[in-house]
């Protein structure tokens, strides 16, 4: 792919996503929804599938040769065939939004044989959308404001891994997950995965931490968002190894992201500590 493709593709990608999270956001603003339950899985609304249903005909048309994986799409095992991938959760952080809180996103990424190469993660009722790809660096704006207003991001270059900010799921946090760790670090807890990781991709934090399963669509956006950053890294931590996407089972146990040297001293940390993975909620 050159640069005036990678170019195009990422500006489809987010205006995809920002289009999605201002429909989501009316939805949010209204209260004007339905739910439903998948089950273990959660909770499912109308938000959602409006949500899937834009980035869906947004995203095909941007790239037809492409596979599609999304949280609210019936999965197709051609996309294990696919060069290049989207991955999308149409909301990140579905129990936030039924809620009323704040603490959700949109989120969409492409994989280039399994590798995330861009990403855009907005966050509707925050007014804030993150993307980048490789070549054109992560930047930030709010949801309606023109991209070439938007703003550059740095990742943290922290790497003194004692006392440093680890951003992490707060449903994690209330069940105890990090209370070991608590003299060693500032933990931050805080909902939606996709969320997390493109705020460190933004510059807040240090890393991104969980140690419970998380499926491609929760973090293919954010971890591509990530990734566009040199010298970044994002894990899974139960194979320790840099994870690559349209797998057959489309889950990881444990990840974390930031800075290469930082993921480094965690991933020592966490086999010194012998912290414990969780593959289930």
């Amino acid at each position: 792919m050159d640069v005036a493709q990678e170019e195009t593709l990422l500006n489809g990608l987010t205006e995809a996503v920002r289009e999605a999270a201002l429909a989501v956001r009316s939805v949010f603003n209204s209260k004007d929804f339905k739910v439903s339950s998948k089950g273990e899985a959660g909770p499912l609304t109308t938000a959602d599938l409006l949500a899937n249903s834009i980035l869906e005909t947004k995203l095909r048309a941007l790239l037809p040769e492409s596979g599609w994986l999304s949280e609210e799409s019936v999965d197709d095992s051609a996309r294990l065939t696919q060069r290049f991938l989207w991955v999308v959760d149409p909301i990140d952080g579905t129990r936030e939004f039924v809620e009323g809180q704040t603490q959700f996103s949109v989120s969409a990424g492409l994989c280039d044989n399994g590798v995330p190469i861009m990403g855009a993660v907005a966050m509707p009722a925050e007014d804030l959308i993150v993307f980048g790809s490789k070549s054109r660096s992560v930047r930030k704006s709010p949801l309606e404001t023109d991209q070439s207003r938007s703003v550059e991001c740095k990742l943290s270059d922290r790497t003194n891994l004692a006392g440093c900010v680890l951003l992490v799921s707060q449903t994690e946090d209330k069940r105890g997950t990090f209370n070991s760790l608590r003299g060693d670090f500032d933990i931050r807890p805080m909902g939606s995965i996709a969320r997390k990781l493109a705020l460190l991709a933004a510059g807040e934090g240090d890393l991104v931490i969980s140690l419970f399963p998380k499926n491609d669509w929760d973090i293919c956006g954010g971890a591509a968002l990530i990734l566009c950053h040199a010298n970044s890294s994002v894990i899974d931590l139960q194979n320790q190894v840099k994870r690559v996407y349209n797998q057959v089972d489309p889950k990881t146990i444990g990840i974390c992201g930031g800075n290469s040297k930082l993921v480094e001293e965690f991933r020592q940390y966490f086999i010194q500590k012998k912290l414990e993975l969780r593959t289930r909620y």
